[in-house]
């Protein structure tokens, strides 16, 4: 069979498997992705969600938005479009591996096509890879990914001045597109030294010299992630994922434990996927470290062929292992580790070829895809709704906190209380003090009308701002207007920027007839400072709430003018 031929197929079969990922929601950081957009991108060099140093997804969202605004479908179809990039170029990348490779016997010619072909589907089908496929802020991973394997193909391939110019653009891109391309000087140095090929650190040099360049321009969001005393700071994503703010060591020993235990097992058995896994900081730290060492040993051995060295090296140039330097909140999350998908494809190539001698290894082939497939679906169906993505973390460590908190979240935004209310009251009972469960209770009796449970839960909160506000929308129902403007003013002392209580207190002032006296109020606050973002916003729904429409557009004109000119300073 012809090599377009057994691409054709190997595309085809990717795409089969990933089409009920189509439909899909948009889920966790979608939803930030489509706010921005929604807020009409007001800067590409904005300070947030990663728009600064990694401009080109962001591209790729805005023209999406221009196609298909909020609908998923074609946001979906571009995160595939992308997966059918890397999987052609990881098909070429293997198959030239392997016929370097070949110094331990020689394989007739159309085996290496074949294993291949083998390699390059099951890292197509992989169900390890549904997390970044599937889920549409994933993008920026699949996108560095097919630079940094576009410019190894470019470096191998091109002869003269050619690798000189492609190799450094592509990899320009990668690291435009996320972080993780920093891995190409790695597997640059790797090549040159498993196969003995010195031209390639010319490429390795520009990698280098790009990567370095690449930390220089990222260096100013780095140190955000630490603070003085030593430890990650304490945001709620890591609070969700250990308890407490952890210290930098025991953040390094946890990236260690899940690369080796998360990453690589669910890689070789991918039984044990979840969304949000769990971070320890255990002593399996300890046998991490000896897997790693391992694997490196491996890596180096003279004695192993050099395809299934280069594979394994392939594996360990590893995004998650840049966690260790800088600390990040999810590092286990699959995404991260889409690049390691060139490692998959070449050892699955290498042990094909193999096999290939043997009566039932093309057999055995063809049931390893189908397992991998109907597992891919399956974890495409679980990314496909934030209600299932959840549960399905949530099922998976039933004491983690934060899938319990997100998966009640969105049941309550599905209107589906009562099952909100079951599993808030579960998670509960494992940790009755868990502040964040019991405001989450809260909105749930509240939005039914439940407020002296909803009162009861939400002083477990206190002195979080939305607890505050939530004792003042139930006491407001009991006209005890005193008390919850009291309770609401102490949410906004606290965050004068939550609209949310802005609004509750300007609803509880209507109620008690002096809606007119807070205009006045703001118009002179307005007045003093033009440039209050908040100060408009707020004056803004006091006239909406009094019937001036009019008036109340122009001051949310102004204020949504103020914000986007504070975000482009900043």
């Amino acid at each position: 069979m012809t090599r377009p031929m057994l691409l054709l197929i190997v595309l085809a079969l990717t795409c089969a498997v990933y089409a009920n990922s189509l439909q899909g929601e948009f889920t966790f950081d979608d939803v930030a992705v489509l706010q921005w957009l929604d807020g009409g991108m007001t800067s590409f060099v904005a300070n947030e969600m990663g728009i600064a140093h990694r401009p080109l997804p962001y591209f790729t969202y805005w023209l999406n938005f221009i196609v298909g605004s909020r609908t998923p479908f074609w946001y979906h179809v571009v995160n595939l479009f992308f997966h059918l990039i890397a999987v052609t170029l990881v098909f070429f990348l293997v198959e030239h591996l392997l016929r370097k490779g070949r110094d331990w016997w020689d394989p007739p010619y159309h085996f290496v096509r074949y294993a291949a072909a083998f390699g390059a589907a099951v890292f197509g089908v992989h169900p390890f890879f549904s997390g970044a496929v599937s889920y549409i802020y994933g993008r920026g991973s699949i996108m560095a990914a097919c630079f940094v394997f576009g410019a190894a193909l470019a470096a191998l391939k091109l002869k003269g001045l050619w690798p000189w110019i492609v190799v450094p653009g592509l990899l320009a891109c990668g690291v435009l597109s996320k972080e993780e391309a920093l891995i190409a000087p790695a597997l640059f140095l790797g090549y040159a030294v498993i196969h003995r090929h010195w031209t390639a650190a010319q490429g390795l040099l520009v990698a280098m010299i790009i990567g370095l360049v690449a930390v220089m321009l990222l260096t100013p969001h780095i140190p955000t992630v630490f603070n003085t005393t030593g430890n990650v700071n304490p945001v709620p994503d890591l609070v969700m994922n250990y308890g407490e703010g952890p210290s930098v060591q025991d953040h390094r020993k946890a990236v260690l434990s899940g690369y080796a235990f998360h990453t690589l097992g669910n890689l070789i058995l991918p039984l044990w996927l979840t969304p949000d896994p769990a971070l320890v900081t255990d002593k399996r730290w300890i046998g991490a470290v000896a897997i790693i060492l391992a694997l490196s040993a491996l890596a180096l051995s003279v004695k192993i062929p050099a395809d299934i060295r280069m594979a394994v090296w392939a594996l360990l140039c590893c995004p998650i292992l840049g966690a260790m330097v800088v600390l990040l909140a999810e590092p286990l999350f699959e995404y991260r580790a889409y690049s390691m998908g060139l490692g998959v494809a070449l050892l699955a190539g290498a042990i094909f070829l193999r096999l290939a001698r043997l009566r039932p290894g093309p057999a055995l082939a063809c049931v390893v895809i189908a397992a991998l497939s109907a597992g891919t679906i399956q974890r495409n169906q679980v990314w496909s709704t934030v209600i299932g993505l959840w549960q399905d973390a949530s099922n998976k460590d039933p004491w983690k906190k934060r899938p319990a908190l997100n998966l009640s979240a969105a049941l309550l935004k599905a209107k589906r209380d009562i099952e909100a209310e079951r599993v808030l009251l579960d998670i509960l009972v494992k940790y009755p003090a868990f502040r964040a469960g019991h405001i989450n209770l809260a909105a749930v009796y509240i939005e039914n009308k439940r407020c002296d449970a909803g009162e009861h839960h939400a002083r477990y909160g206190v002195p979080v701002p939305i607890a505050f506000t939530y004792i003042a929308l139930c006491q407001a129902s009991w006209k005890d207007f005193d008390n919850a403007l009291i309770n609401v003013e102490s949410a906004i002392r606290i965050d004068p920027q939550m609209m949310y209580a802005q609004s509750v207190r300007l609803s509880i002032l209507n109620e008690m007839g002096r809606t007119q006296e807070e205009i006045t109020r703001l118009e002179q606050e307005t007045t003093a400072k033009p440039n209050d973002r908040i100060a408009h916003a707020t004056l803004s729904m006091a006239y909406r709430i009094a019937g001036l429409y009019d008036a109340a557009d122009e001051q949310s004109r102004i204020s949504k003018q103020l914000d986007i000119n504070v975000k482009e300073n900043d």
